[in-house]
């Protein structure tokens, strides 16, 4: 219980970071056109909210609050075939508008917090050229209840999808063979699991404080299940 508690406790202080730069952000302007990429670019459309990224390779990476995209007013996203990665943080934070993205079959995976509190997100499909979700790459979507998983995933990494609490029912994909900790914690509406296929570790707090799950589905694959994996905070 103690080690949980520490652990969503770092969860509320990153988010805690994120929404205090949320108001002076809000407003900030994006450039029409720009680099994102060492061969990636973007256009982008005051108008309309519509983010275009094209090109070829990975995204870069940026650091805390340094993303172009931080903003309110981005509210679709279109990646273009040609481009790899998502970066880490690339839409962190401040893009509370962004309501669809659209991920195509050549990114293989989706950097550390790229999506983190992108609260008005409502679906979710990943290509099945996708295997790698990385930590927090999900986390506090409030909005987010569909998320589709492509046949690639490998790897559901720390807290991809904590705080969903729009989610109420998610397959996890026959390659899959670990969910990490607190992968989906505190997702309050989730229902029902169905895992499928090869998984062999559900880590400590996976599912915790879950507080409607009511239906797991497992396969005979499954060799470990970490402590608190589906426990309810009271």
């Amino acid at each position: 219980m103690k080690n949980t508690m520490k652990k969503i406790g770092i969860l509320f202080a990153v988010v805690i970071m994120a929404m205090l730069f949320i108001v002076s952000a809000s407003a900030k302007e994006i450039a029409p056109t720009g680099q994102c990429g060492e061969n990636v670019y973007w256009v982008f459309d005051e108008n309309s909210g519509e983010l275009i990224i094209s090109g070829n390779g990975a995204m870069y990476d940026y650091s805390y609050y340094q993303s172009p995209f931080c903003s309110s007013r981005i509210k679709n996203v279109i990646i273009e075939k040609g481009v790899t990665t998502i970066g880490d943080r690339t839409f962190f934070g401040y893009c509370n508008n962004l309501k669809n993205i659209v991920i195509p079959d050549s990114v293989i995976s989706i950097g550390y917090e790229s999506f983190l509190c992108c609260e008005s997100l409502e679906s979710l499909t990943l290509p099945d050229s996708v295997n790698i979700i990385g930590t927090l790459a999900f986390g506090n979507c409030y909005d987010l209840e569909i998320v589709n998983f492509g046949i690639g995933v490998t790897n559901i990494e720390y807290a991809a999808f904590h705080g969903c609490e729009s989610l109420k029912n998610i397959v996890i994909p026959n390659g899959v063979e670990i969910i990490s900790e607190l992968a989906f914690g505190s997702c309050y509406n989730l229902e029902s699991v169905t895992i499928r296929g090869n998984i062999k570790k559900i880590e400590a707090d996976a599912f915790s404080n879950c507080i409607n799950l009511t239906e797991v589905t497992i396969p005979k694959s499954l060799t470990y299940i970490g402590d608190s994996a589906f426990s309810v905070l009271v």
